[in-house]
């Protein structure tokens, strides 16, 4: 009877020792994919994080990671390099002629963004994450809910929840205050109301429900957490046999219920509102009634509204945020630049009164927010499936179809044959005269081509609408626990800091 067990174990040692060495064995060959086609790897990939390990155990984040490797490329003149997430073989450019080929020139060979996107996950399939057909059909029917005619019906709503972030600032106990957190509970509380129609009160309660949702799906800091997202962004089709969720359950179920309910009350008491949900529920009326001009899209489902909110929900109102913050963080390290952007403020509220063409109108302003886009951008990098086989201009390169693209714009907002001296903070890079030096890809914050941020608009709006009112009322100046250089979070996709953004706030007497 011991020696069957004795067998047994040895049986189970050595199938355990085959199946291993057989992952070894295929993690190897994959290791050779971007050698055998004569691509550029700068670091050698380990078995079984590939080039990721530094990554996976949240020493550094995927996109300081990624901006390495591509400036090890550069240091030997390649444009391009290959990088391997876990065996997945990926391809990293941070050159600006490459990028503008790949985002627009020649964006039939890449129309499809590398994110989880499956039909077991429902809510995985919005506009962000549609490929092909299907999210050209669904950019032309959401396209009209941008419109800076829709924009400027929105501005009320934004003056709104600024003045209550302005209060909040005016009853303080404290000079010193993180300008991210308070920004990120403003930006929840515009983007519930303009897109959904929701009373968030994230100012008033910083521990409303909505807001600790939106906290556990982007600042969580479980291995997971971090695990899914990453894998959504580099191997969403291992997340899809994983049958994993792109969005954590309860974060899921809160929006769906909400998002559901509030549809359903709509409905039954005929209610309307100039929001984004109103035009998804529009549509979604258009269709079952046949009065949709002949469009021969997919059907918009009740599921379909609530994943194409959730992602402008949540996608927008971190950005947006962040954009904010970043911006006055950079406002308060250069006080005299702070002071100039004050002071166009001032003289054009005085003249015009504070309106939606008077803000849209501060040149100075929307150079300040986009220089500090270029320093800190939320998103460092875009991601491009290939959909059709390419090859790379000027090389021989064949791209083939399915493979992981990922455009380093933090490689190309910092270089310094675009930006001299890429670690100052100056809005004049962004004068017509500056603009027009460049190349079109050398600023993609907002992403480029076809597939740019729809949202784009109203993010400007928010962002210039809330600064100026700031910045009117405000000092903004550095303190000890400002982090100068910043820190930004490894353990996040976007681009964060590390622990808030402390600045110290001064009142402007009237």
């Amino acid at each position: 009877m011991a020696s069957v067990l004795v067998l047994l174990i040895i049986g189970t040692l050595t199938c355990s020792s085959i199946a291993l060495l057989a992952l070894y064995l295929y993690f190897k060959i994959s290791f050779t994919f971007w050698e055998k086609r004569g691509v550029y790897v700068p670091f050698k990939p380990i078995f079984p994080f590939g080039n990721a390990k530094d990554v996976l155990l949240q020493r550094k984040g995927l996109s300081e990671v990624l901006s390495d490797a591509c400036y090890s490329s550069r240091a030997n003149a390649k444009r391009f390099c290959g990088f391997y997430f876990l065996s997945r073989p990926c391809l990293a450019i941070g050159d600006v002629e490459l990028v503008q080929s790949i985002m627009k020139t020649d964006f039939e060979h890449f129309t499809d963004r590398l994110l989880h996107s499956d039909a077991s996950d429902p809510l995985s399939e919005h506009l962000v994450s549609m490929k092909g057909k299907q999210w050209k059909d669904a950019r032309l029917q959401l396209s009209p809910a941008f419109t800076k005619m829709k924009m400027k019906m929105m501005f009320p709503t934004i003056c709104k929840y600024t003045d209550e972030l302005l209060d909040i600032l005016h009853r303080r106990e404290t000079n010193e205050v993180d300008i991210h957190e308070l920004l990120a509970r403003a930006a929840i509380d515009m983007f519930g109301s303009c897109a959904l129609g929701l009373e968030c009160s994230s100012l008033k309660d910083p521990n409303s429900k909505i807001a600790h949702c939106i906290k556990q799906f982007f600042h969580s800091s479980s291995f997971l957490d971090l695990f899914i997202r990453l894998i959504s962004v580099t191997c969403p089709n291992l997340l899809a046999k994983m049958k994993l969720r792109s969005i954590p359950k309860p974060v899921a179920d809160f929006f769906l219920n909400t998002i559901t309910e509030t549809l359903r009350y709509r409905k039954a008491n005929n209610v309307i509102r100039n929001d984004f949900l109103q035009l998804l529920l529009q549509i979604k009326d258009n269709q079952e009634f046949g009065n949709s001009d002949n469009f021969q899209g997919a059907a918009l489902t009740e599921t379909g509204i609530v994943a194409h909110s959730i992602v402008f929900f949540i996608g927008g109102y971190e950005t947006s945020s962040l954009a904010m913050a970043y911006c006055l963080y950079e406002l308060a390290v250069n006080p005299g630049i702070q002071e100039k952007a004050r002071g166009e403020i001032k003289k054009i509220v005085e003249q015009q009164g504070f309106t939606y063409d008077s803000v849209m109108s501060m040149s100075y302003l929307e150079k300040c927010v986009l220089e500090s886009l270029r320093k800190h951008s939320p998103f460092l990098f875009h991601l491009r499936e290939c959909t059709k086989d390419y090859t790379l201009p000027g090389t021989e390169i064949l791209i083939e179809k399915g493979t992981a693209i990922f455009l380093m714009n933090s490689v190309i907002h910092k270089d310094p044959l675009h930006y001299p001296n890429p670690e100052v903070f100056n809005p004049d890079r962004f004068s017509e005269d500056e603009v027009t030096k460049r190349p079109p890809a050398a600023f993609t914050a907002f992403g480029f081509g076809p597939r740019r941020c729809i949202g784009s608009n109203f993010a400007t709006v928010e962002t210039q609408t809330c600064l100026a009112k700031l910045l009117l009322n405000y000092k903004f100046s550095i303190n000890a626990k400002t982090k100068i250089p910043m820190v930004y979070n490894p353990r996040t996709i976007i681009n964060g800091p590390q622990d808030g953004i402390c600045l110290s706030i001064e009142k402007i007497s009237a």
